[in-house]
């Protein structure tokens, strides 16, 4: 007997849609929005690195250079990370 996870119930009522171009296909999806600020050198400066997290198998082919839009604003993305066993993946976004 296989264990396959469901992550449709970890993406549920905090979740927002996000529309993602990928190459040539468009998409809906429902992703974790996120604007931590981090402090960097020593204290010196402070960062905000906006990302999303949302299923792998939602956009396999997401790449560097990809939109999203969420609600009325737009993104690029700037890097994927695969996260833990590789079935969420983390885009971190620049605004376009």
């Amino acid at each position: 007997m296989s264990f396959t996870e469901d992550l449709s119930l970890f993406f549920g009522d905090l979740a927002v849609s996000a529309t993602i171009v990928a190459g040539t296909s468009t998409s809906s999806v429902s992703c974790y929005f996120d604007t931590p600020s981090q402090s960097m050198l020593a204290g010196a400066g402070l960062s905000d690195e906006t990302s999303i997290l949302m299923s792998a198998a939602d956009v396999p082919a997401l790449a560097r250079g990809d939109s999203v839009t969420i609600g009325t604003n737009g993104y690029t993305v700037r890097q994927v990370e695969l996260q833990d066993d590789g079935a969420v993946k983390r885009a971190m976004l620049v605004t376009a």
